[in-house]
C-alpha cells in the first residue's frame, strides 16, 4: 500500500491491528527510497523514520523490498503516482507530486 502525504515530514507507522509482518519503505519528496524498516504484527511502539523529509510510505509484505530487488536509493515513478492520484479523483498538485 502506498501512502502519499501533502508535505514531507517525519513519519511513524504502527501495526496495531496488522496480523502479518510488513516492510515499511520511507521515500523523500523526489521519490527516492531513504529507509526500509521491518514491522512486527500488533506492535504498538511504531516504526519512526529517521529522516524528517518523508512524503511517501510504501508498505510491502515482509522481505518484499528484498524479493523485488528494491533498495535504498531506488525511486518511485512520480509520473505513475500523479496518474494514480488523478485516476482516483485527486489533484496531484495538492500533494506536491512533481514528476
Amino acid at each position: 500500500m502506498l501512502f502519499i502525504f501533502e508535505n514531507a515530514n517525519k513519519r511513524e507507522f504502527w501495526m496495531k491491528n496488522t496480523k502479518i509482518h510488513l516492510d515499511i519503505g520511507y521515500f523523500s519528496p523526489d521519490g527516492k527510497l531513504k529507509e526500509i524498516h521491518a514491522a512486527k504484527p500488533f506492535d504498538l511502539t511504531g516504526v519512526p523514520s529517521r529522516s524528517s523529509e518523508i512524503q511517501f510510505v510504501l508498505e510491502m509484505n515482509f522481505q518484499g523490498f528484498r524479493k523485488e530487488e528494491i533498495k535504498i536509493g531506488d525511486r518511485l515513478n512520480l509520473n505513475d503516482v500523479r496518474q494514480a492520484l488523478q485516476q482516483r479523483g485527486f489533484d496531484p498538485d495538492n500533494y506536491n507530486v512533481d514528476p
